[in-house]
């Protein structure tokens, strides 16, 4: 597993690009939790503003990995074969061929 830099993440660049051959981009998401508001559309470092029934509130900026795929998984859903790559996650989304999103719904 490898995960893309800050820097990459910082300058808005692809953060699936680093993902090699037989790899596959994993989006980290985590939904809900302790309500943060933004200010001014703002959010404190690490926070990304999200607009919710007529707000805007502040969650967990998403992180991405590189997985190897599992044998197997060629042409095959993802969130079908390599599911277990969104760990506790409950979930999953093929966003596109070489994408997986994972979602934790905290509450």
């Amino acid at each position: 597993m490898t995960e893309p830099t800050d820097a990459q993440a910082d300058a808005g660049s692809d953060p699936c690009s680093s993902c090699k051959a037989g790899e596959l981009c994993v989006e980290h998401i985590v939904e809900g939790g302790a309500l943060f508001l933004a200010d001014a559309g703002r959010c404190a470092n690490g926070r990304v503003p999200v607009p919710s029934g007529g707000r805007t509130i502040c969650e967990t900026a998403p992180s991405y990995t590189c997985d190897k795929l599992p044998v197997g998984c060629n042409g095959a859903s993802h969130c079908g074969c390599a599911r277990s790559l969104c760990n506790s996650a409950n979930l999953c989304k093929d966003v596109s061929p070489t994408l997986m999103q994972c979602t934790l719904q905290a509450p």
